[in-house]
């Protein structure tokens, strides 16, 4: 893959863009619960909990992304690959940091009577560092994706991101670079609280392996100036996808 090594440079040095004028900056949580067979006999229990910073102004911005997971079973599950490697005789609990993850997005087109937008992300997954990363891989992951908003009659929206992930330098794990596509339709109750359905879908990430399919209802709440709250729920409808998965959010925005 011989972009690679244009392409990582590039994106990592992304993040010494500043805002100049007008930055905020995004502080957030979230707690996610999956559970799953995953195509064997046993079940595969995740907590993944990230403490994630944006700075954004006016359509563009960076990010940056620290997980702490918590898994049980029989089998690795790796979020947003799903399994990798073989099922284990014995359950076994792992506990740790995981990879972070880089991102810098940018909004490049926008129509205000419309409310339509049309924009870009790249993250970047770089391999972990094995003495603070105990639960990340050793393994560069990118993507790439086209983002892209509708505003819909009757204070309703929908958002959709259509792009490709790739994975670099794991010949062990077989896996696959792969498409990815995520749709969300909204609509706000109230000024303070929104409603909407999410779907998630994926290509298979390994030759073993099945597309993902998710989807679920999630609810927010804006409970003071620049401080939001969220609920959500899903359900999987492939082998390769969590049975089950449930989690809330937690974020405060600064101006500064």
């Amino acid at each position: 893959m011989t972009w690679a090594p244009r392409i990582l440079p590039a994106a990592l040095a992304a993040f010494w863009f500043v805002p100049a004028l007008a930055a905020d900056l995004t502080i957030s949580t979230q707690s996610e619960f999956t559970t799953g067979n995953y195509g064997t006999s046993t079940r595969t229990r995740v907590w993944e909990t990230p403490l994630e910073l944006k700075l954004h102004h006016e359509g563009h911005g960076i990010g940056l992304r620290i997980p702490y997971i918590l898994e049980s079973g029989n089998q690795a599950v790796i979020p947003e690959l799903g399994p990798v490697g073989g099922v284990t005789p014995q359950s076994f609990q792992r506990k740790g940091i995981g990879n972070v993850r880089l991102s810098a997005w940018t909004r490049f087109w926008e129509d205000e009577d419309t409310g339509t937008t049309i924009g870009a992300t790249i993250k970047v997954t770089p391999p972990a560092i094995r003495s603070l990363q105990p639960m990340g891989v050793d393994f560069t992951r990118v993507g790439l994706e086209l983002n892209l908003g509708a505003t819909l009659p009757a204070d309703a929206r929908l958002d959709a991101s259509l792009g490709r992930r790739f994975v670099i330098g794991a010949p062990g794990y077989g896996l696959n670079d792969y498409w990815f596509g995520s749709f969300d339709l909204g609509y706000d109750v109230t000024s303070r609280i929104a409603v909407g359905l999410t779907l998630d879908v994926q290509t298979r990430s390994s030759s073993s392996g099945t597309a993902v399919l998710e989807i679920g209802p999630w609810i927010e709440y804006d409970i003071a100036d620049g401080w939001r709250i969220g609920a959500y729920v899903f359900r999987g409808f492939t082998r390769d996808s969590a049975d089950f998965g449930a989690g809330f959010t937690l974020s405060r925005r600064f101006g500064i």
